[in-house]
Parts: structure tokens; C-alpha cells; sequence
């Protein structure tokens, strides 16, 4: 005959020879050196978090300063744009007054080419 326990029950097997293992009285040294294990954990999760906030903070700096440097490199490429534009509106206006002096010349290659 076999029998069979309920799932938490065989949890709970465990955990209280653990419990009765723990509180043996011989095992005091096992106690202390437990202690010192919790605390040397501790003191190393705490240098951890630190050096994680240290960590996430470096990032969040240079996030903020990756978006101000993009910002600023668009904020001076709008601004030269808008120094430069009467430049660039002469220059254009330029550029219509050659090209209707071409097309006149090429018109004037066109008279003579049809008088002749």
C-alpha cells in the first residue's frame, strides 16, 4: 500500500526539519557563522544598490545630455537657416535672372538659325 501525501503536506516536511536542524542547541556555532553570512550579505547588497544608483543615475545625465545636445544642434541649424535665407533668395533670384538670359540667347540662336 502506498501513501500519498497532499503537495503542501510534503512541503511542510522539509521545512520543519529545517526548523528543528536550526534550533538544535549543539549548533550554535552554525548560528553565528549563519549570522555572519546574513550580514556580509547584506553589507554587499547595500555596495551593490549603491553602485546601481550611481549606475542609473550616470545614465539619466547622459540621456539629458544627449537630448540637449540634439536640441541645440537643431535650434542652431533653424537659426543659421533663418541668417542665411536672404542669401539664399538672392542667390535664387540670381540664378532667374541667368537663366532668362540664356533662354534669351538661345533665343537669339533661334532667330538666326530660322533666318538663315
Amino acid at each position: 500500500m502506498v501513501v500519498q501525501f497532499h503537495p503542501v503536506a510534503q512541503i511542510f516536511v522539509p521545512l520543519d526539519f529545517w526548523y528543528n536542524f536550526c534550533m538544535d542547541e549543539n549548533n550554535e556555532d552554525k548560528h553565528e557563522d549563519l549570522k555572519e553570512l546574513l550580514e556580509e550579505n547584506l553589507r554587499v547588497n547595500r555596495e551593490n544598490n549603491a553602485m546601481l544608483s550611481k549606475l542609473y543615475r550616470s545614465y539619466r545625465r547622459s540621456q539629458f545630455v544627449k537630448y540637449l545636445y540634439w536640441g541645440l544642434v537643431i535650434a542652431l541649424t533653424l537659426g543659421a537657416y533663418y541668417l542665411i535665407q536672404p542669401y539664399i533668395d538672392q542667390l535664387g533670384q540670381a540664378y532667374g535672372g541667368l537663366k532668362t538670359q540664356v533662354e534669351g540667347i538661345h533665343s537669339i540662336g533661334e532667330t538666326i538659325k530660322n533666318t538663315f
